[in-house]
């Protein structure tokens, strides 16, 4: 008994001095402490990048993440004018370009308050009253009047653009209302009403069970003033998610807030980053799971669905069931592939229909309805097994020949009129079926390959 009184009189000093230590450690030196893990944070990544040997920094550099960062840089502005006096035309045809290679996702962290249009019009027509009081006999014509605002729709060019994508996201910023001047803050009240948050993109939002709420939210995270983006460009995005960095004392940016709460209402949103993950992931709002100090969990990153009419869809952008069938053709081959190794599976290869019927865009050549016909019916046995100088009729207009060990020559009398193909641009069109075509409407071009 007189042992185990020592141990316990032991074990409650070592609890009250250790107490007494994180608590004084706590109020005292805790400042002291931030400061010493921040230096030694900013040194552990300086020696993990900045300091890398030149190997590491290569190869670094080499690896292909899918990520791109299209800057605003002098270049861009020596050309264009400085950044401020660009009307929004410049990031609608951007948008228009990007499509065309069929990103996964055009993120904005730039901000766009509110349309402009009107500015242009209001500008032209002071330097038309100008040129009046210059001289008074200058005539502008009622017709050239009424076409300045149909030619100064910059904003409604920018806006389509981003509807017509479908994978374009915006940042915001999340502020409270002593973070702007006294005379602006008039004008930002109104988007501080939640009527103002259910007009731009509600959805991108979510909301958290009121006891995790409660114990993780303070003034810190409750910013109740949505700005930096207007109604129409919101609406039409596919998401939206905050853009705010916040500094640590020291005034570096380290990390970013995982939320911020529209004020004291329910609607919680993410940072731009983290809310296009999610969305790629096609995570379903009420499966995002948090809990705080801990994790968030914002699902699986790919998914599969099956709608009712047994219609086949996928997560990820810009995949369909044709590239599926030719991953999963080749999965012993991609399996068995060691680091830094690669399998090349497909060609890149473009589906779409330009009114007078489907068409196929490949690095070869561009096939019209005619060619696909016959392609698809083709004996891709044969076609293989063709020796070097060999001809195969696959129409009574069309052949094929096989030019080299690595080269097929196919004739027909439309559209390009020849085609010269590799094994894999083959290999890749004896995987169509008359179903990959039906994945494109009028007007529309999408990835069938990669």
């Amino acid at each position: 008994m007189e042992l185990l009184g020592r141990i316990s009189k032991s074990l409650l000093v070592g609890l009250l001095v250790g107490t007494a230590i994180a608590l004084f450690t706590n109020f005292f030196f805790k400042p002291l402490i931030d400061r010493l893990e921040w230096q030694t944070y900013d040194m552990r990544y300086r020696w993990e990048f900045e300091d890398a040997p030149d190997p590491d920094k290569q190869k670094a550099e080499d690896l292909d993440n899918g990520i791109y960062i299209i800057d605003i840089d002098d270049r861009s502005q020596q050309k264009l004018g400085k950044y401020w006096l660009w009307d929004r035309s410049y990031h609608a045809e951007m948008i228009n370009t990007l499509q065309t290679h069929f990103p996964a996702a055009i993120i904005f962290d730039i901000l766009f308050y509110d349309p402009e249009d009107h500015l242009y019009a209001q500008r032209l027509e002071a330097l038309i009253e100008k040129c009046r009081n210059f001289d008074p006999d200058i005539v502008i014509d009622e017709p050239f009047r009424n076409a300045i605002p149909a030619v100064t729709n910059y904003d409604q060019q920018f806006v389509q653009a981003v509807k017509n994508s479908r994978h374009v996201y915006f940042g915001i910023r999340m502020a409270n209302l002593n973070d702007y001047p006294e005379y602006a803050q008039s004008q930002v009240k109104p988007k501080m009403a939640l009527e103002w948050h259910s007009s731009l993109h509600p959805s991108s939002t979510i909301e958290l069970p009121a006891d995790i709420r409660k114990e993780f939210f303070n003034v810190s995270n409750e910013k109740p003033i949505i700005d930096g983006i207007f109604t129409d460009l919101a609406k039409n995005a596919r998401d939206i998610g905050y853009v705010n960095m916040v500094p640590a004392k020291d005034g570096t940016i380290r990390s970013l807030p995982i939320f911020f709460a529209f004020g004291k209402n329910k609607p919680v949103y993410f940072p731009i980053s983290v809310r296009t993950v999610a969305t790629l992931f096609a995570t379903p709002i009420d499966e995002i799971d948090f809990h705080p100090q801990k994790y968030l969990d914002i699902g699986k990153p790919f998914k599969i669905f099956k709608d009712k009419s047994g219609a086949v869809s996928y997560s990820y952008p810009n995949v369909t069931t044709a590239q599926v069938k030719a991953i999963i053709k080749h999965k012993d081959e991609i399996l068995s592939l060691k680091p830094d190794q690669s399998v090349e599976i497909s060609s890149l290869t473009k589906v779409g229909h330009d009114g007078s019927g489907v068409f196929l865009e490949m690095y070869c050549g561009y096939f019209t309805g005619e060619i696909i016909d016959i392609m698809l019916k083709a004996p891709y046995d044969k076609i293989f097994a063709l020796k070097e100088g060999e001809e195969l009729r696959l129409s009574d207009e069309t052949s094929i020949m096989r030019d080299s060990d690595i080269e097929w020559v196919l004739s027909a009398p439309y559209g390009d009129e020849e085609w010269w193909m590799s094994k894999m641009d083959l290999k890749t069109l004896s995987l169509l079926t008359p179903d990959d075509f039906s994945i494109v409407r009028e007007g529309q071009t999408k990835l069938l390959f990669h």
